[in-house]
């Protein structure tokens, strides 16, 4: 029996302490099944000295439940290209600064997987475009993004903008936080 049809994820709450959410999730068994992990991440951001700070956090305890993919540059970002369904975790800040961002999503594919940002940040988001559909993600169809923040970002296109996505139907979003951002149309 796989570990995902054992157990029931539950979010017990959030609590924002200097707009930086800490997330608590615990797994409750099905079926009387044991209950093999429980995950607590805590990260807290000094926006002062631009510094992360926060528990070690144990790679194989993350999330035992599905295939995850760790990001930690901005290559990393970028291959969510090769699977829009999948499931991505970013590990620390991402740097796109000097950068015209593609966004991801060829042909204006949708991102249909899981984002977590973990309290971290995407910095200096740009992106200059004349055509439609622009932001981090073309589009988001039944995608889920949570913890995530974008600092500095400055997208500008035609229509359908936005600093997450150009669009988005069906969409989980949840403590994305932008600081400093600006779009034009």
């Amino acid at each position: 029996m796989k570990i995902k049809s054992m157990f029931s994820k539950i979010f017990i709450g959030i609590l924002m302490i200097n707009q930086i959410a800490f997330g608590y999730e615990e797994y409750l068994p099905e079926n009387n099944a044991t209950v093999l992990q429980k995950e607590t991440i805590n990260v807290s951001r000094n926006f002062a000295s631009n510094t992360t700070s926060g528990s070690s956090i144990d790679m194989d305890l993350l999330d035992a439940t599905k295939d995850v993919q760790y990001i930690f540059s901005k290559e990393d970002l970028k291959k969510i290209e090769d699977d829009l369904s999948g499931s991505y975790q970013l590990m620390e800040d991402i740097d796109l600064s000097g950068d015209n961002w593609i966004p991801i999503g060829k042909n204006g594919e949708a991102f249909t997987g899981e984002l977590k940002g973990n309290g971290f940040a995407i910095k200096g988001l740009t992106i200059m475009d004349s055509n439609d559909y622009k932001g981090l993600f073309a589009r988001l169809e039944s995608a889920n993004i949570q913890d995530l923040i974008f600092i500095e970002p400055n997208i500008t296109a035609s229509s359908y903008v936005g600093i997450l996505s150009g669009y988005a139907s069906h969409t989980f979003v949840s403590n994305v936080e932008v600081i400093d951002g600006q779009v034009n149309h």
